[in-house]
């Protein structure tokens, strides 16, 4: 049975020849966005806590700023919380 499953394992895996070299080229793609996709969402943070002070504080009840930052930027609530505690 183990010699079945190897062989299919083998045998799906044939479908990308050069996976080294091709996987490679991805990261080499995808790693630069992934550390600008950090650096925005840091800076994000650090403005959206200048203006709205320290996230462990609640806003004033009412002011609805995340709600309009979240529309505006078409961000969900939960991704600038985060942005916010980083």
């Amino acid at each position: 049975m183990n010699d079945k499953l190897s062989s299919l394992n083998q045998t799906s895996r044939k479908h990308v020849t050069d996976e080294a070299p091709f996987l490679q080229s991805l990261s080499d793609f995808w790693k630069p966005h992934q550390r600008r996709d950090l650096e925005i969402r840091y800076k994000l943070g650090v403005m959206l806590n200048t203006k709205l002070g320290k996230p462990d504080v609640r806003q004033n009840y009412g002011t609805d700023t995340i709600q309009l930052i979240s529309k505006e930027l078409s961000i969900d609530k939960s991704d600038i919380s985060r942005m916010r505690r980083f």
